[in-house]
């Protein structure tokens, strides 16, 4: 049996396998759960986490681009629908910058200066491209 680990994910409507508990990824999601799992990687669930963040943010552009195209858009006034199209396209890119990190074997590295950005940030923000010291020197 492997180390337990406990990894924050979105909760789909089902349990994953080898997932047990309840707590959230996302501070949107409607249903959470926090995963304990002995069968997979805690980077295996950040993934999953992350692949899931990105289908319902590429989900939530493309309806939300139709409404921009409807006469009255769609019931959002211009200003709001111009803010929520500008958070879902951040967030679809983040995400996909982070799942490319992934592929690449740099996930979980701070692209400033190149230390382990600890799990527990992970967690909390899976698309996390800096450690914290770095992320308040970037945002100043």
């Amino acid at each position: 049996m492997g180390i337990a680990h406990t990894i924050v994910v979105p909760h789909p409507g089902g349990l994953p396998y080898g997932v047990v508990g309840i707590r959230t990824c996302f501070p949107n999601a409607e249903r959470t759960l926090e995963v304990t799992s002995t069968v997979q990687e805690p980077i295996e669930l950040l993934r999953n986490c992350l692949e899931e963040q990105f289908q319902r943010s590429t989900d939530q552009l493309a309806e939300l681009t139709l409404r921009s195209r409807q006469r009255g858009f769609g019931g959002y006034d211009h200003d709001t629908l111009a803010a929520l199209i500008a958070s879902a396209r951040q967030t679809v890119s983040e995400t996909a910058h982070a799942l490319k990190r992934m592929a690449e074997g740099s996930y979980g590295t701070c692209e400033r200066c190149a230390v382990d950005i600890p799990l527990q940030r992970l967690e909390i923000l899976p698309h996390a491209r800096f450690c914290v010291p770095c992320q308040c020197r970037q945002t100043g």
